[in-house]
């Protein structure tokens, strides 16, 4: 590929197409330690860097990823620090760059360093432009492999300060990524062979504006949102206008507003107000777009609580997602944003081990400094009356070195603190992570196997289908620092919280209901089919939480059932009827009902 001139980079960044200009997006990298100014997005960890939702020209955020798959060694500071003006990339960009050497060099070598590019759009092919400038009298030329659903091989003499660079255009393999791997090019006359990457635009064809959609996705049917608590109402949309929520108590025929919400905003926290009802939806609007939630949800005076406590360090802390609510920890308590009892308090904090979460007052050996942190330990924890407690320590013990014996001893502590108060007493195992110290590694893996051992159907496994063979993470759940989880990391630790078993009671959101009035009209009629064997309790309330009718028998999976009630007046009796069935299984799962069923409507 021959190098490009100023003249045909920027012929190639405004094409004519049948006389027209298109417009093209542009992605901006400066790889060094002297930052560019925006639009340009900056690098300086030449060893580990990660840049996520990588920004355009316009400073819109794309899905885009940036990362370095292998290390170079160090920064280079005497690159083209004056470039041409017409030059794309200017001198704070032209001027410093990631260089690695086949040779040793101060001791370290790197004979090859790159890059990859993620998330990218496998159906569109993307334009790279690489620049690099190292000053020197003698030849060292670069070679850039670029790699995706082609290769094309690049060869860039970076001891030629003029204004050139080497360009490559294709498209990304079939996951959507795209790698560049540097290295030394056989000409060099670099004694050390000296290779270099000091900047690189990525730039591709904008994809059409998106048709407009607005997705209501908190509360859902069957919700179960006690009075005076603040739940999150959450939605997405695409929409540039404010949103405006409100509520209903009667299936959505008269509705109140709740608020107003500015453009870019997706939740809403709402208090629940003193409405009681089992026939409660939300609406949300924005522009032209209108939509409540499917079902129904209830609104009740119910002043039960079920806390759950998180004791950990920087997983549980929410360390390597992309956004906050992207975490494990987020993730269940978005889930359980269901049901308003259901308490999840986070006492995590990145860097802590066994120690730190010990219950106050116990002795530290004097060699450790670490101090109990007597805000986010178990005993801390204790207090809010807690039914579940979760311990989730990764790795921190392992990097200080702490004996399995000490660790262990540790975890038996806070557990039967936790226990000894009434709660319920879970764990996760260690977890993978790149440790250049086999001793490190084989604290990791006896942990795992003694937390496995010791707390049988209470621990929850968070290392296998994580790591590979050697204990670190797998590829695709690195964050890219070899110690945390990526988002992906994190939703497959979510799915496993809810394998664990730790809420017992799931929450069916509806169920073959009918309602029948009879002929002689004093007489309702409920029939009804659940498909599990068990013992099931019926409790049919009205509109005001007043129980009208009770009963309890065993069922037959698949079975139908029916059951009677003498029927009201219409002036009298509530417009609409909540039916709950508690379903309790052989095995101890207990599975809740609420259907809510209109009688009629004035």
């Amino acid at each position: 590929m021959p190098l490009w001139s100023i003249v045909a980079t920027l012929g190639f960044l405004i094409p004519a197409v049948h006389g027209q200009n298109p417009v093209l997006d542009t992605i901006s990298i400066d790889f060094g330690s002297v930052p560019s100014p925006l639009p340009w997005l900056n690098m300086s960890n030449p060893k580990e860097g990660v840049l996520r939702r990588l920004t355009n020209q316009a400073n819109v955020a794309t899905p885009y990823s940036l990362s370095v798959n292998d290390a170079f060694n160090k920064i280079n500071t005497e690159g083209n620090l004056r470039p041409d003006p017409a030059l794309v990339f200017p001198g704070t960009a032209a001027g410093d760059s990631f260089f690695g050497n086949t040779a040793p060099f101060e001791g370290i070598s790197e004979p090859t360093g790159g890059v990859i590019l993620q998330n990218l759009s496998p159906q569109k092919h993307y334009k790279l432009l690489i620049y690099a400038a190292r000053q020197s009298t003698e030849l060292r030329e670069t070679r850039y492999v670029v790699k995706g659903l082609t290769t094309d091989t690049l060869y860039l003499n970076t001891s030629n300060l003029l204004s050139k660079g080497v360009s490559a255009r294709l498209l990304p393999s079939k996951t959507g990524e795209i790698t560049i791997t540097a290295s030394s090019a056989p000409r060099t006359q670099s004694k050390a062979g000296f290779f270099y990457l000091g900047a690189l635009k990525i730039i591709y064809q904008p994809d059409p504006p998106p048709k407009p959609f607005l997705r209501l996705s908190s509360p859902t049917e069957g919700a179960y949102w006690q009075v005076g608590k603040s739940p999150f109402i959450t939605w997405s949309t695409n929409a540039k206008d404010s949103v405006l929520l409100g509520y209903s108590t009667d299936f959505g025929y008269t509705w109140t507003a709740i608020a107003t919400v500015a453009p870019g905003v997706e939740r809403y926290e709402w208090i629940i107000p003193d409405e009681a009802s089992y026939a409660c939806q939300v609406r949300i609007s924005t522009g032209k777009l209108t939509i409540e939630n499917q079902g129904v949800f209830t609104i009740i005076k119910d002043y039960a609580r079920f806390p759950i406590v998180v004791l950990g360090s920087s997983t549980a802390a929410g360390t390597g997602v992309s956004t906050p609510d992207s975490s494990w920890v987020n993730r269940w308590r978005a889930w359980l944003n269901v049901d308003t009892r259901y308490e999840l308090i986070n006492l995590a904090k990145p860097g802590y081990t066994t120690y730190h979460i010990l219950p106050t007052g116990t002795a530290i050996p004097p060699q450790l400094s670490v101090l109990i942190d007597t805000s986010r330990n178990i005993t801390h924890a204790l207090s809010f009356r807690p039914k579940v407690v979760l311990v989730n320590m990764p790795s921190n013990d392992a990097s200080y070195r702490i004996p399995a014996a000490d660790q262990l001893e540790n975890f038996q502590q806070i557990m039967d603190t936790a226990t000894l108060s009434g709660a319920s007493a879970w764990i996760t195992t260690t977890q993978p992570r790149k440790f250049n110290d086999l001793l490190k590694v084989q604290l990791q893996e006896t942990i795992r196997d003694s937390i496995v051992c010791i707390y049988s159907n209470k621990a929850i496994d968070f290392w296998e289908g994580l790591a590979n063979s050697d204990g670190t993470i797998k590829k695709i759940y690195d964050s890219g620092d070899y110690t945390h989880m990526n988002d992906r990391g994190h939703a497959l630790l979510f799915k496993r919280i809810l394998a664990s078993g730790i809420i017992k009671q799931q929450r069916v959101t509806s169920v073959d209901v009918s309602l029948l009035l009879d002929t002689l009209e004093r007489e309702w009629l409920f029939e009804f089919q659940l498909p599990q064997a068990g013992t099931v309790d019926v409790i049919i309330e009205n509109d005001q939480g007043r129980s009208v009718q009770k009963a309890s028998f065993i069922n037959n999976s698949g079975s139908k059932q029916s059951l009677r009630f003498p029927a009201r007046p219409k002036s009298t009796n509530s417009p609409y009827l909540l039916c709950t069935f508690l379903l309790k299984e052989e095995n101890g799962r207990i599975t809740e009902v609420r259907q809510p069923i209109a009688l009629w409507r004035e």
